[in-house]
């Protein structure tokens, strides 16, 4: 019996040091990117990407960001999580989620250097007056869409904070959920089926205001005409066509607490095109860039798309 049982130990010290001799420190290597695991290049020399470190949020062509204590139920490639918990970043790799500094690239922010942006608590906060403080959240992707309900007012505070070049995404919705403040430059792409010969427009950072104003020129065939509106409660971006079919291109620019828009796209009905210039005050404590309006009255867009330049 005192055979058998140092035969088995001896076997079984064997068999972890088989084990350990493919590890580390305990830790086993790796191909697949997983939680304390050594990366190993593959036959082609090449380290999954997953296991090196996110410099840049623009790594990632597109991704759906969640922010919530509640790890995502339904997350597919690249998705990203803000867990509100723990102010910890992540992105999906498919089968588990990554974390991500999102520390280093908000410090290299033009934001950050004029005192606009900070971290406080391991949180994110943002402010245009330096006295009123917002939470907003870093976002992983060129492209960003935030999982957000516009209805619900419980999802308000779900507002990302771009990078210069990263893009947020809005499909049927009015809320345009990106940090803005002064100064900041943004340039984007629209389209709505929301028909009628009047104003598209965005309350700056969803506030009502009293001096929004705008110009158009325009051009149809051979007729040529000229408009202008004032007194306005929102910032014009596009006097649009009467038709369901509204589109164009359009830029933004927040300086001097003013929010200026400059636009060419679809006017009157038919073939014909229309620039637009539009101005109106940005609050001095709004802190994104606001909600998307029809004379006033928010609307959905199908589908747009503005890019943070500076």
């Amino acid at each position: 019996m005192e055979f058998l049982r140092k035969t088995m130990s001896t076997l079984s010290d064997t068999v972890k040091n088989a084990e350990n001799a493919y590890k580390l420190n305990g830790f086993r290597a790796s191909l697949t990117p997983a939680p304390n695991v050594i990366p190993v290049a593959n036959d082609q020399s090449i380290i999954h990407q997953d296991f090196l470190p996110l410099f840049t949020p623009l790594s990632i062509p597109y991704s759906q960001l969640y922010i919530q204590a509640a790890t995502p139920s339904s997350a597919r490639l690249y998705d990203s999580w803000y867990n509100i918990d723990t102010n910890e970043l992540f992105y999906f790799n498919g089968s588990v989620w990554i974390k991500v500094d999102w520390t280093k690239w908000v410090q290299n922010d033009i934001w950050y250097r004029l005192g606009k942006l900070r971290i406080s608590n391991g949180q994110l906060q943002i402010s245009n007056d330096t006295t009123n403080w917002y939470q907003v959240f870093p976002a992983l992707g060129r492209t960003v869409e935030v999982i957000a309900d516009d209805t619900n007012s419980a999802d308000n505070f779900k507002i990302a904070y771009l990078t210069v070049g990263q893009t947020l995404l809005v499909r049927g919705k009015n809320l345009a959920r990106a940090a803005a403040i002064v100064p900041s430059l943004w340039v984007g792409n629209y389209y709505h089926t929301y028909a009628g010969e009047y104003w598209f427009g965005i309350f700056p950072s969803n506030v009502a205001i009293s001096d929004g104003y705008g110009s158009w020129v325009g051009l149809s065939g051979s007729s040529a005409g000229a408009g202008y509106t004032s007194s306005r409660n929102f910032v014009p971006i596009q006097e649009q066509a009467s038709e369901a079919h509204n589109w164009a291109k359009f830029s933004i620019q927040i300086m001097n607490n003013k929010m200026t828009t400059a636009t060419t796209g679809h006017g009157t009905s038919g073939a014909s095109i229309d620039s637009c210039i539009g101005s109106g005050t940005f609050p001095s404590a709004g802190y994104f860039l606001g909600s998307f309006c029809y004379e006033g009255t928010k609307i959905n867009v199908d589908y747009l798309a503005i890019t943070r330049q500076g």
